[in-house]
């Protein structure tokens, strides 16, 4: 009983969580919720693949930022360059997983309907 007040409670950070980051996922997490450890698993993969999403276009940004304030300091441009790189290859990383994670259907509700 008490795993499932404790699953319950993590559930419930999770939407809370969610909400903050994408209030409108939020929403339909809390309506299309079947059971615990469908939601748990719904909330998490969603909260991080938005996080994640967001932090690589962040870098993205940031890399863009260095690249263009560099000038004529090749070093920063080679390390801007990296950068872009790296989150580029995250981003791809990012969608592939977030696709495998909505193709997978777990307890017969299929995850995407969280996103």
């Amino acid at each position: 009983m008490n795993e499932i007040k404790m699953m319950k409670k993590i559930l419930n950070l999770a939407i809370i969580f969610l909400a903050l980051v994408h209030p409108v996922s939020a929403k339909a997490l809390s309506l299309t919720i079947q059971s615990t450890f469908t939601g748990i698993v719904c909330a998490v993969a969603g909260a991080m693949y938005e996080l994640s999403t967001a932090l690589a276009v962040l870098v993205i940004l940031a890399a863009a930022a260095l690249w263009i304030y560099s000038k004529d300091d090749a070093s920063k441009r080679n390390q801007a360059k990296t950068w872009i790189i790296h989150a580029l290859i995250g981003l791809v990383v990012i969608v592939i997983t977030g696709n495998l994670i909505a193709g997978v259907s777990v307890g017969g509700s299929s995850l995407i309907g969280c996103w």
